[in-house]
């Protein structure tokens, strides 16, 4: 029995050894397949990477030619450039020494020919420029200051003083006169009394005449209410003069009552005449003709002469 158990546990231990023996030999089978496999693998990668290279090296050569046209191009432009650049860079030095070889005046003469056309606008802008400066600046620096003028000019000669007229004014003193005014002004001397109110024309009118008389004898007639004659022939010039004016009146009227009494009386002398103008100046020197202005007929209307030639 014990012979026969161990024999049955060798026979178990040469199965199992077996069993291993085969394992191992599936294993390795295996793994030489998985080798054998890799190997082909590789082999195809090169295979193919070899093609693919010698692709790019053909792709290459054929690209290299192209290449080096588009450089050779690029560089013939390149040296076209430089030559040109050049060629500009000795014309100007050229130039720049023929100019600096010329003299001053001939260097200045070709730089105002060349430029010509430059001056001459510049120039015609400028001149229109230059006046309406000219006017605008004349007339701001005018424009804050007064324009002074005299029409007397080479006139009123001689003159009537402020002395002249105070000594007037001290001579024409009169009981009958209420107030005297003594004005000068724009070659004109004006002398206006006021008198009683209850004084006749008649008086009044002595009154004006003694006052004329007072004015003669401080200013004389010819000598300055007269104008004079300077220089003979060609070169005779007339020197204007002043004018008189002596008024006499009672009072100013303050409604139409007293218009009726009211009297006024002038005396007056222009340098250009010789003669005395006297005058009332409240009663008209034509009656008729004052009353067909004042007081116009409007009962029959006027008829125009060119209706009664039609009819």
């Amino acid at each position: 029995m014990e012979k026969q158990a161990e024999k049955k546990d060798v026979k178990k231990k040469t199965e199992h050894k077996k069993q291993g023996a085969d394992q191992k030999n599936s294993i390795s089978v295996s793994l030489k397949t998985i080798s054998t496999k890799q190997t082909s693998s590789d082999k195809n990668h090169k295979k193919t990477s070899g093609n693919s290279g010698t692709k790019k090296q053909t792709q290459n050569q054929k690209q290299k030619p192209n290449n080096s046209g588009v450089k050779k191009t690029e560089s013939k432009q390149s040296d076209a450039k430089k030559q040109s650049i050049s060629s500009k860079s000795k014309n100007y030095d050229q130039k720049t020494k023929s100019s600096d070889a010329q003299p001053l005046g001939e260097r200045i003469k070709y730089q105002l020919k060349k430029n010509y056309l430059l001056w001459i606008t510049l120039i015609i802008i400028a001149i229109p420029c230059i006046i309406l400066a000219y006017i605008l600046i004349g007339s701001r620096e005018g424009s804050t200051s007064p324009v002074v003028g005299s029409r007397f000019d080479n006139a009123l000669d001689p003159e009537i003083t402020t002395q002249d007229l105070n000594a007037l004014k001290e001579s024409l003193q009169f009981e009958d006169a209420q107030a005297i005014e003594i004005n000068l002004k724009s070659a004109t001397l004006r002398i206006t009394i006021d008198t009683r109110d209850d004084m006749t024309q008649e008086e009044m009118n002595a009154l004006l005449v003694s006052a004329y008389d007072k004015v003669v004898e401080k200013l004389p007639v010819a000598t300055y209410f007269t104008n004079q004659k300077r220089g003979e022939g060609e070169e005779e010039d007339i020197v204007k003069m002043y004018d008189l004016e002596i008024s006499v009146y009672n009072f100013i009227p303050e409604n139409e009552e007293q218009k009726a009494s009211q009297i006024h009386l002038s005396r007056s002398k222009n340098a250009a005449s010789e003669e005395l103008i006297d005058d009332v100046l409240t009663s008209p020197r034509d009656e008729q003709s004052a009353n067909d202005i004042l007081h116009p007929d409007t009962s029959e209307p006027p008829v125009s002469e060119e209706n009664t030639e039609g009819e």
